[in-house]
């Protein structure tokens, strides 16, 4: 399933943060407008915890959108998909729409994580 920039600015369309010329700066989301947000488009589940949410990816090949937190960045935090798990580093691999490569986030910064599987 592919999700167009247009269909996120549209569902979000309140909630978008724009500077003075109009460009998109980014989307103000709280838990709530995440989960209906991330429901819109797939079935999107609560893990059990932080071990459910590792097993699922880890075990059981499950995919999972969640927000990151940056170390030394408050108040802002940026959604990605995590797809791999290193349990000896306390990371998730994850991948990253706006700035494509491999990267990494500590357990500890995963925040709204939730399981994703395409609506039937």
């Amino acid at each position: 399933m592919k999700i167009f920039r247009e269909d996120i600015i549209n569902y979000f369309d309140d909630k978008i943060i724009r500077s003075e010329s109009g460009s998109i700066l980014g989307i103000s989301l709280n838990t709530e407008d995440w989960h209906n947000g991330l429901n819109h488009w797939f079935n999107a589940t609560l893990p059990l915890g932080q071990n459910d949410l590792i097993s699922q990816i880890k075990y059981n090949n499950r995919i999972a959108c969640c927000r990151i937190k940056p170390d030394g960045v408050f108040n802002v935090t940026h959604a990605v998909v995590l797809i791999e798990v290193n349990t000896y580093k306390s990371q998730f691999k994850y991948y990253d729409p706006v700035d494509p490569g491999d990267h990494y986030v500590y357990f500890k910064n995963v925040y709204d994580p939730r399981i994703i599987t395409p609506k039937q």
